[in-house]
């Protein structure tokens, strides 16, 4: 059995196929399926179950897969680590983040990151749900939460403040908003990620008050609160780098301006390692001065 065989069957898993595993790896469709027929006789196993319209991986081909997937990872570290020798980072670098981050926040760094370094591409998972970063191939996840694992390691990168916002059209439609407690009169998008997603707490002159919330609008998608706020449907609790355009336009407005809310710490988590890649550790750098 040969490592390059182990590549090879990670690539078809990956993409579902062995003409696009056979484009990724610049060699012909035959040599593919002749390495995953040689790898199946010499575990005496079926990985594979082949059709006309789509492969199907059968339980022992999952289970390889897990492990082909860290061989095919410390490979790329090690032609990173040689990389960092050389002083060029490069390779594939997979990431996590919220979709509002990434779509409100990130995108010019991220632009700015690949034309700066264009020997590392980015593989860019836009998701809120909690993923495992090891057995999932990441190199750094960004949260809000610190992810509960002795092997990984988490370093605060910036606070996210939020505001409480409406437009003047649902403003003017609904009742006045002077103490916290006026906000359990209007109509409020809840953000299901949130732990307590009913409740907030509202801050002034260092008295908490908890507020409970409620709508017609739950999501998990700061995006989606958003273009409902713009369509006069709510007021909503967002991010307030999601709204400061709007804000500066005079299209949204900034609700109970004398309270604050608590700010979120955002972490970037990543892997413990001995040795830092130099396309993670060139990332990081350029996070922390962009944010």
């Amino acid at each position: 059995m040969l490592l390059n065989e182990m590549e090879i069957f990670y690539y078809v898993v990956e993409l579902q196929s062995f003409s696009k595993a056979a484009s990724r790896l610049k060699v012909s469709k035959s040599f593919i399926s002749k390495k995953i027929d040689k790898l199946e006789r010499d575990l005496k196993v079926n990985l594979i179950s082949r059709s006309t319209r789509k492969l199907t991986i059968t339980e022992a081909g999952n289970s390889f897969y897990q492990y082909c997937v860290q061989i095919v990872h410390q490979g790329h570290e090690a032609y990173s680590m040689i990389s960092e020798l050389k002083g060029k980072p490069s390779g594939k670098l997979k990431i996590s983040m919220p979709p509002a981050l990434g779509l409100n926040l990130m995108t010019p760094m991220l632009s700015k990151f690949l034309l700066h370094y264009p020997d590392v591409s980015l593989d860019i998972e836009l998701e809120s749900k909690v993923v495992d970063i090891v057995e999932e191939g990441y190199d750094l996840v960004l949260r809000s939460a610190i992810l509960g694992s002795s092997n990984l390691i988490a370093q605060k990168v910036f606070s996210i403040k939020s505001v409480i916002c409406a437009t003047e059209f649902y403003l003017k439609s609904h009742p006045e908003l002077i103490i916290a407690s006026d906000l359990e009169k209007h109509n409020c998008a809840v953000y299901s990620y949130t732990k307590k997603a009913s409740h907030i707490t509202l801050i002034k002159n260092d008295h908490e008050e908890m507020i409970h919330i409620k709508g017609n609008l739950i999501s998990n998608q700061l995006d989606l609160i958003k273009h409902m706020v713009l369509d006069h449907v709510c007021i909503a609790v967002l991010p307030e780098f999601m709204v400061k355009k709007e804000i500066q336009d005079n299209i949204i407005k900034i609700c109970l301006s004398d309270y604050r809310l608590r700010e979120s710490p955002l972490y970037a988590i990543y892997p413990q390692r001995n040795f830092m890649l130099p396309k993670l550790k060139s990332f990081l750098e350029m996070l922390k001065t962009y944010l």
